[in-house]
C-alpha cells in the first residue's frame, strides 16, 4: 500500500514538472519575442538618432576671426628704417648700432590680424568667403632717453574658395583646403603702398546646429611699392607683409 502511494506521488511529481516545463516553454517563446521585437525598435531608435546628429547643411553665415602673423618677407626695409630712426635720436654717428636701446629689439616680427566674413556655400563641400581684415604690427622700443612705438598696418578685401573633405558621416568634422586674392593697403608712418596679394591656407572645421569653428594655417602674400625715398634707407620704401598665420574662425549660419 504504501509502495502504491509512492508511485502515485512520484507520478503526480513527474506530471506536475512536465507541465510547469511546457508552460515554461511558452513563456520563453513570449520572452524571446519580445526581445526581438525590442532589438528592432532599438535599431530603428538607433538610426533615427544617427540621421539627427547629421548636421544640417545652411548657405550663408557671417563670421568673424582671428589669426597671428608671423612676417616672412623682405621686411628689412621696415625693420631698418625703425634700427637707424630709433638710434639716430641718440648719437648721429652711430645710428647703425642698437647698443642704446635699452629695451626692445628694431625688428618686427608679429602680426595681429582680425577679419569679418560674408560667406556663401552653394554646396555642403564648398564656399566662397568674402573678406575685410586689418593687420597691426606693433613695435615699442625704449632707448636712454626716449620711448619709440611703431605701427605696421595692412588693409585687404579680399575673396577666397574653401573646399571641404568631410570626415566620418554626421558632417560634424572635415578638413578643408583653399586660396583666393586680396587688394591690400599698407601703412609705415608716412610710407603708403597698395597692390593684389594672394594666400593658401588649410585646416579642420568642426560644425554645429548654428556655429562652426575652423583653425587654420596659412600663407599671405602682401607686398607694395611706396615710391616714396626713405632719407634712412637712401632708397624708395617696399613695404612687405607676407607673413604665415595661424587662426581661427567662427560663423554663425542664418539660412
Amino acid at each position: 500500500m504504501k509502495t502504491s502511494i509512492k508511485i502515485y506521488t512520484l507520478l503526480i511529481i513527474v506530471m506536475t514538472s512536465s507541465s510547469l516545463f511546457a508552460q515554461g516553454v511558452v513563456e520563453t517563446e513570449d520572452i524571446d519575442s519580445f526581445v526581438e521585437n525590442d532589438t528592432a525598435i532599438t535599431t530603428t531608435t538607433n538610426r533615427t538618432k544617427s540621421a539627427k546628429k547629421r548636421i544640417t547643411h545652411k548657405i550663408f553665415s557671417l563670421g568673424i576671426g582671428l589669426n597671428f602673423g608671423f612676417y616672412t618677407g623682405k621686411i628689412g626695409d621696415v625693420n631698418t628704417t625703425i634700427l637707424r630712426k630709433t638710434n639716430r635720436s641718440i648719437n648721429e654717428l652711430d645710428y647703425w648700432l642698437s647698443d642704446n636701446i635699452t629695451q626692445g629689439e628694431a625688428k618686427m616680427y608679429l602680426n595681429l590680424v582680425p577679419r569679418i566674413t560674408i560667406n556663401f556655400m552653394p554646396v555642403r563641400y564648398l564656399m566662397i568667403q568674402i573678406l575685410g581684415e586689418a593687420a597691426w604690427g606693433p613695435k615699442i622700443i625704449m632707448t636712454l632717453d626716449d620711448t619709440w612705438t611703431y605701427h605696421y598696418m595692412r588693409y585687404s578685401p579680399g575673396l577666397i574658395l574653401n573646399g571641404y573633405i568631410p570626415l566620418g558621416k554626421t558632417g560634424k568634422y572635415s578638413l578643408f583646403i583653399g586660396g583666393g586674392a586680396f587688394y591690400h593697403f599698407l601703412e609705415f608712418e608716412a610710407f603708403k603702398a597698395q597692390g593684389i596679394g594672394g594666400r593658401g591656407q588649410l585646416g579642420l572645421r568642426i560644425d554645429w546646429s548654428v556655429p562652426a569653428l575652423e583653425v587654420f594655417v596659412a600663407y599671405d602674400y602682401a607686398r607694395g611699392e611706396t615710391g616714396q625715398y626713405n632719407y634712412y634707407l637712401g632708397h624708395d620704401m617696399l613695404l612687405d607683409y607676407s607673413s604665415i598665420l595661424i587662426g581661427v574662425n567662427l560663423y554663425f549660419k542664418i539660412r
